[in-house]
């Protein structure tokens, strides 16, 4: 007998690489209809296995209802694949296994506002053009205490012109249309340390896009993640991406001076900025 596939309004793919405390922040965070939300853990070969039990713990019932706010999978890769290919993983499950509408990112350590995917969901339905929405956000570093705020251009067009620039879509802030899996099928592995870059700015050529103006996530700063760690071949990819996607030639060599510089100033100069200017 052939096994029911399951349908959801929203799934969440949150890879993890032993990191099971900040997996667990974020579980606590998510807010969604009970049984209307599954949540996708992608363990990406880590030392210490992320179990079911772990999930199971983070759930609760929301409101009234008898039923737990979110369903959990979890899928665990053999060895430690890498971001990318956990995501390319978790991309092929969704497509083989459930029905949803929408696909959503968090990850680890993340904690996403109690209303955000009601926000992003509800926008999205209301918006039929738009298939892909991020949102504002607030950066902290658990460590030292201290944040600042991330802003963006809001619209469409506005989106586009900044892409050019930098990344509009903090990552784990983005919803998507299932849909746009059938174009857009995977994470692009030739763009290291900044696939959801590529990834976004792929989508933006099939579909329109927005931000909501307002803080529906708090992004942990991990001085030791992939951003600080391969900072230059993430800087590189960043410069390829524009290359590929830019419509704007002008603010693409604006952009290429813009990196150029950037890769000679130490990671730890550039967050102090950011903290000083954004904070």
């Amino acid at each position: 007998m052939a096994t029911e596939i399951k349908s959801y309004t929203v799934c969440v793919l949150i890879p993890c690489y032993d990191n099971l405390p900040g997996l667990l922040t974020a579980l606590r965070s998510i807010r969604y209809i009970p049984g209307e939300l599954l949540v996708l853990v992608v363990d990406d070969g880590s030392p210490e296995p992320v179990r079911p039990e772990d999930l199971a713990s983070c759930r609760f019932t929301d409101g009234p209802s008898p039923l737990p706010a979110w369903e959990a999978e979890l899928i665990r890769l053999p060895r430690n694949a890498g971001i990318t290919a956990a995501l390319n993983a978790g991309l092929a499950w969704i497509s083989r296994k459930i029905r949803c509408e929408f696909i959503a990112r968090l990850d680890c350590g993340d904690v996403c506002a109690p209303d955000r995917f009601y926000r992003q969901v509800d926008y999205l339905r209301r918006h039929p053009e738009v298939g892909l929405v991020g949102s504002w956000c607030r950066f902290h570093d658990p460590v030292s205490g201290t944040q600042y705020r991330y802003r963006t251009p809001t619209g469409h067009r506005a989106i586009l012109r900044a892409m050019h620039l930098r990344n509009v879509f903090i990552h784990p802030t983005i919803v998507w249309r299932r849909r746009l899996l059938d174009q857009a099928a995977s994470y692009p592995t030739d763009y290291p340390q900044a696939e959801d870059y590529a990834f976004c700015w792929n989508l933006l050529t099939i579909t329109q896009g927005h931000i909501i103006d307002d803080d529906l996530l708090l992004c942990e700063i991990n001085g030791a993640g992939l951003s600080a760690k391969f900072r230059c071949k993430q800087l590189d990819s960043r410069m390829k991406i524009v290359d590929t996607f830019a419509s704007n030639r002008l603010l693409a060599y604006i952009n290429r001076i813009k990196l150029t510089i950037l890769m000679k100033i130490p990671y730890p100069v550039i967050l102090s900025v950011k903290k000083m200017v954004k904070g």
